[in-house]
């Protein structure tokens, strides 16, 4: 059996929003760290259920269908599809 994917895990525990990625959501977020002079940025879900003290980054993917928790970043619109 293979490992699930941090969004399987996401979609288990909350479900999906049909319709929608994780591009337009206000959970998602960009992480920055700096380690001897070099910057690396990463997406990562505010709510990613693989998050925990010290644990790797999860590389989160804007195209990836959202989960139920997704919620519309502000000042997207997106006319037909009420949250």
């Amino acid at each position: 059996m293979t490992e699930q994917t941090p969004i399987e895990r996401m979609h288990e525990a909350h479900g999906i929003k049909p319709g929608r990625h994780c591009a337009s959501c206000d959970h998602l977020v960009t992480r920055v760290t700096i380690a001897r002079g070099n910057r690396r940025s990463w997406m990562d879900c505010a709510h990613s259920l693989t998050r925990a003290p010290g644990a790797n980054p999860t590389g989160w993917r804007r195209a990836w269908t959202a989960c139920g928790l997704h919620r519309l970043y502000r000042g997207h619109t997106d006319p037909g599809r009420p949250d």
